[in-house]
């Protein structure tokens, strides 16, 4: 379905970011446009159109719209990070600005590449401290998970990551001594090498694409990075990347952003890992969650069930601290777990649970191929 807006779409943001030069006949712009929307690339459209005399006034307008809307927000988003780094200084605590606030540079203006949200990694020794530093710049807590506590200002949204990713023990054990590998900036900020950066992308782009799919953005980011640092230590990425079994997830990402943006032909065994990204969205969708973990390898839709209610103790820990100081109350917090699924606001594993039981068996081993594709059957 729109194959050939997806084509169209695809062919103008590689012109724009330095890939294969396009000069498509646009046939239908508004659909383009909501193509556009759904994969959060809508400023890139805006720059790839904004001189097309045949651009309908209105299609126009909206673009015009978004990039002012998201620039204001990028604008709010670097102020509030810059109030943020300055209270973490003061409280002594080692941080790390992470993922969109830092490869937007990359991008040919910054503005064409937005993020919803900031991140920072942060030494979790001082999460007993978050809500009330946050409280003091003004802000509301979101949600805490495993990995990171969320917090909101207006249109400003912060994610304080304590975590990279506790339910994948091989990359939870990687990211064990993060503090050692990073570069210190003066103060208490830290940057990752280009390389680890890469790796990190990489990461959160399979955290994604393993669970409820990635859209053309994470495709772009890695064509956008990998065009930028084309002196990036590839005997270092090779080794760090099959260490942690992702080699052959990153060669689908590049291959993957040579077709989408750099005019390369498509290969046969590709086609169905582009539909699966292209039929995502920029952060997926509950219905790949839920088949994508039925198709895991790991005990089918029941499996996917038991795993959903009654977590690891790891990952009831990360979410729930308290039970540290009795773990062999694990019980009572899978109960509330359930409970607070079923009947408060936080309904998504029930929902994810109901959807299980409607996963498509054919579309559950299409999807198994496509992880298979790309060397993540199995791998969460």
């Amino acid at each position: 379905m729109y194959e050939e807006e997806y084509t169209t779409l695809l062919a103008l943001i590689g012109a724009q970011v330095g890939g294969a030069p396009c000069a498509p006949v646009i046939k239908d712009y508004k659909t383009l446009i909501l193509l556009a929307k759904q994969h959060s690339v809508m400023n890139i459209l805006y720059y790839a159109l904004k001189d097309d005399p045949d651009l309908p006034p209105e299609c126009r307008a909206v673009l015009e719209t978004r990039l002012f809307a998201s620039a204001q927000q990028q604008l709010e988003q670097e102020r509030e990070t810059a109030r943020i780094k300055q209270v973490l200084e003061m409280a002594g605590i080692r941080y790390l600005l992470m993922k969109g606030a830092l490869v937007r540079a990359l991008y040919p203006a910054p503005e064409m590449r937005i993020s919803c949200d900031v991140d920072f990694y942060y030494d979790k020794a001082a999460r007993p401290q978050m809500d009330g530093l946050f409280a003091s710049l003004g802000y509301e807590k979101e949600e805490a998970d495993p990995n990171h506590t969320a917090y909101k200002k207006g249109r400003v949204s912060v994610e304080m990551h304590h975590n990279l990713l506790t339910d994948v023990p091989r990359i939870d054990k990687y990211y064990a001594d993060l503090w050692e590998r990073l570069l210190p900036l003066g103060g208490y900020g830290y940057a990752m090498r280009d390389e680890d950066f890469y790796i990190y992308h990489v990461v959160h782009t399979m955290k994604h694409f393993t669970v409820a799919g990635t859209g053309i953005r994470s495709i772009l980011d890695t064509f956008v990075f990998l065009r930028a640092k084309p002196d990036l230590d590839m005997a270092y990425l090779r080794a760090e990347l099959e260490k942690i079994g992702l080699w052959e997830f990153h060669l689908s990402l590049v291959a993957l952003a040579e077709v989408w943006f750099g005019g390369k032909e498509m290969p046969a065994d590709l086609a169905d890992v582009s539909a699966y990204v292209l039929g995502s969205g920029t952060y997926g969708k509950t219905s790949n969650a839920v088949t994508n973990r039925a198709a895991s390898g790991r005990g089918g839709k029941l499996g996917f069930a038991l795993r959903r209610a009654f977590p690891s103790y790891h990952f009831m820990a990360e979410k729930y601290p308290s039970l540290r100081r009795f773990p062999p109350a694990l019980p009572f917090y899978w109960c509330y777990r359930i409970l607070r699924a079923l009947f408060g606001k936080d309904n998504r594993v029930s929902v994810e649970l109901g959807a299980a039981q409607k996963a498509d068996a054919a579309l559950e081993e299409q999807l198994a191929g496509v992880m298979r594709r790309v060397g993540l059957y199995g791998y969460r």
